[in-house]
């Protein structure tokens, strides 16, 4: 009788969930918020599945009451399959966790002004959803937000976001690129992990520490910029970028973490900025390096393993006066070749002028100077301070991507080429 009772309530606990809403109104299943001024409903889950163009009100009436919709509860729409478009009202105030997760078939999504955040795994696994208009109010994009969109190709981050939660674009493979606003303090980890149609990235100076994993497995991706302010690079941060071949590190940056650039084998060559204090394990493991520099006279804390199958007979080019702490370093000690950064590179410094008359394409550069600067030169130089090529032409072209300085007179600006 004990295990019949048990069964009798677990079903009628059931049939109550099932059951969790005051009234329906033209297809949509409310539960009161409020019954008291101001009346308020949200938006839940009832009898049947939610399919085809849904419509939220503004307000609905019931039992001569007018109430306003404030929200969409937790799983409200999760596996509704067929729901192909969904319209939400103005004053919208929250859509919760997991809302809209697994809705197949949605393809567009406006989401209204006024609301502040979007919760966990809202839209996770909306693999047709192809487009998604965030509001200006917006400040936060919570954990799995967008995970598994496979077809997204279109986002804006509005210029308010504060944070990109963990995995919140991960497997978002159609998506090409994405503005992040310097209003973003906190990317985090898996943020975007395999978002395959990357080809170039650039994150803003006020994120102090890139989440781990950031980036893993972007494919196709190019070119990465961290601009100064950037602190620490999380694990793995760009494991398995296979098209990676420029990488721009700030002078603000600490430390990077544990096979950071692992399986980037593109690479052709990386600078560590003079702040860089540490690398963790494996940072370079599978990466096959042209070229190192170090801008620390100090040589960065490193383990047995942060080489881990680098060529160790490549140039390490070091700051002038470091050469032997360099050479007597523990697991700095294993590279055969390294070099003392020539003086030709002092006093280079970037101009505003310069960089607006100079124009890349590809590799292909174009210079906008009058002739008499032409006729005394045009200097390339390699970040290790040696001059690769001088040139007295207008257009030529530098037959491999990395970064250069380009010195024209007493002024020089930094090129990358892609």
């Amino acid at each position: 009788m004990k295990t019949n009772n048990v069964f009798f309530i677990s079903l009628c606990a059931i049939g109550l969930q099932a059951m969790a809403y005051d009234f329906e109104a033209n297809g949509v299943y409310y539960q009161v918020l409020s019954a008291e001024e101001p009346f308020t409903v949200e938006v839940v889950a009832g009898d049947t599945p939610y399919t085809g163009e849904v419509t939220i009100p503004t307000s609905v009436s019931h039992e001569q009451t007018l109430y306003a919709v404030e929200s969409i509860a937790n799983e409200a729409f999760r596996g509704c399959s067929d729901l192909t478009a969904i319209s939400m009202p103005e004053g919208l105030k929250t859509i919760g966790t997991s809302a809209f997760r697994d809705c197949t078939s949605l393809t567009s999504v406006i989401i209204p002004e006024g609301m502040s955040e979007l919760s966990n795994s809202c839209f996770q696994n909306c693999s047709a959803l192809t487009s998604v208009q965030l509001p200006q109010s917006l400040t936060k994009i919570n954990e799995n937000a967008f995970r598994e969109c496979l077809l997204l190709n279109k986002i804006n981050i509005p210029t308010g976001v504060t944070k990109i939660g963990g995995l919140a674009f991960m497997k978002c493979r159609a998506l090409r690129s994405i503005t992040i606003p310097e209003s973003v303090t906190e990317i985090g980890n898996s943020a975007f992990e395999s978002c395959k149609s990357f080809t170039n990235i650039e994150v803003p100076g006020s994120v102090k520490k890139l989440g781990g994993a950031a980036f893993i497995y972007c494919d196709s991706l190019k070119s990465a910029v961290l601009h100064e302010g950037v602190e620490e690079i999380g694990y793995s941060a760009f494991t398995s970028c296979k098209s990676l071949i420029s990488i721009s590190l700030p002078t603000t940056l600490i430390k990077i973490g544990n096979a950071a650039f692992s399986g980037c084998n593109t690479l052709p060559e990386i600078i560590l900025p003079e702040n860089v204090a540490e690398l963790g394990t494996s940072v370079f493991e599978w990466c096959k390096l042209e070229q190192l520099t170090v801008l620390a006279t100090t040589p960065p804390i490193v383990t047995e393993t942060t080489f881990k199958s680098l060529n160790m007979d490549i140039p390490v080019y070091v700051p002038q006066g470091s050469l032997e702490t360099y050479q007597s370093a523990e697991f700095w000690n294993q590279f055969t070749n390294i070099i003392e950064i020539p003086n030709t590179t002092t006093g280079l410094e970037t101009h505003n002028t310069l960089v607006n008359q100079v124009f890349i394409s590809r590799n292909d550069i174009k210079l906008d100077l009058p002739t008499e600067a032409l006729k005394a030169g045009v200097h390339i130089y390699n970040l290790a301070g040696q001059c690769i090529r001088t040139t007295y032409e207008s257009d030529f072209t530098l037959p491999q991507p990395g970064t250069y300085i380009l010195q024209v007179g007493n002024e020089s600006v930094k090129i990358i080429i892609k």
